[in-house]
């Protein structure tokens, strides 16, 4: 048999045993002219995810459920999509909601079985989730089930918590058998610092918030990953494509059988770069003062 396109089948295969992922590195600093700083990145332990291709929705609801006996969370806000997401997350409650489904619902008109993507959206929507009386601990289990959910394969992620205390930090990084891709990271929080300039500084998107949605697509094309900080006002978002740090991007080989085969790492990231400002704090803060006298 003579195999066709050649070039071609070999990229294909290729793409199927490999996939980059890219990690975001520390945001640069703002000076003022005379190199006094105008923010700074408050470094925090939190807790991360590394998630493999073969974890289940079933194995992330009981990671959540024993992750939750580690960390603090406090009143989470859930949405409907995240109580319907962690509600299927049975495969058995998964598979009566789907044969409890209308016919075109399940069904194409040539009376083929739907995609599984398509199955899914329509046993979410089928969902009422006023029905479903959880406890205050298992909302909390949805909540961290549901950032556990986000993360894509192979990346890895932050979960949000309470603030962690040494204890909590400790017992986490040694339960790792336990809680299978979890561990203990450092994270930092953007602070803008109480001066005379602090209003023209601006602020930084959260993780959680990420890349603001009106500018998603812009974002996506120089590279961005959805969960990102970046800047959303004043300096921080002029400077964007200076402060922003390098990203490392990292290649992962599966085998044949869709395992992790080795790991290479093709980019080296590093802290974004710092902007100096031609204002003078100590100038700003005396004119500041004069204009109050007046």
């Amino acid at each position: 048999m003579q195999v066709l396109n050649k070039d071609f089948y070999e990229t294909k295969l290729a793409s199927a045993s490999q996939t980059r992922v890219t990690t975001s590195s520390a945001r640069g600093q703002i000076y003022d002219a005379a190199g006094k700083p105008l923010v700074e990145n408050t470094v925090k332990q939190v807790v991360s995810f590394t998630r493999n291709n073969k974890m289940t929705a079933a194995e992330l609801k009981e990671t959540a459920k024993k992750l939750l006996t580690y960390v603090n969370v406090t009143s989470p806000n859930l949405t409907d999509r995240q109580i319907a997401d962690y509600y299927l997350a049975d495969q058995d409650v998964y598979k009566k909601t789907v044969e409890s489904l209308p016919s075109d619902k399940r069904l194409d008109s040539d009376g083929n079985r739907l995609s599984e993507a398509t199955l899914y959206n329509n046993a979410v929507e089928s969902i009422d989730v006023s029905q479903l009386n959880y406890t205050d601990d298992q909302k909390k289990e949805i909540y961290l089930f549901s950032q556990l959910n986000a993360v894509e394969n192979f990346a890895t992620g932050t979960i949000s918590t309470d603030a962690l205390n040494d204890t909590q930090v400790a017992l986490v990084a040694s339960a790792s058998k336990e809680l299978p891709g979890i561990s203990i990271s450092t994270s930092w929080d953007r602070k803008v610092l109480d001066t005379s300039l602090s209003s023209i500084v601006g602020s930084v998107s959260s993780e959680k918030s990420g890349l603001p949605a009106e500018e998603v697509d812009a974002y996506l094309k120089k590279g961005y990953s959805l969960n990102d900080r970046v800047g959303t006002s004043y300096l921080e978002k002029q400077y964007e494509d200076v402060l922003q740090g390098k990203r490392s991007v990292k290649e992962i080989h599966l085998d044949k059988h869709g395992n992790m085969e080795s790991v290479e790492n093709v980019e080296e990231g590093s802290k974004g770069n710092n902007i100096k400002l031609t204002i003078d704090l100590t100038f700003q803060n005396g004119v500041d003062d004069l204009l109050k006298s007046y």
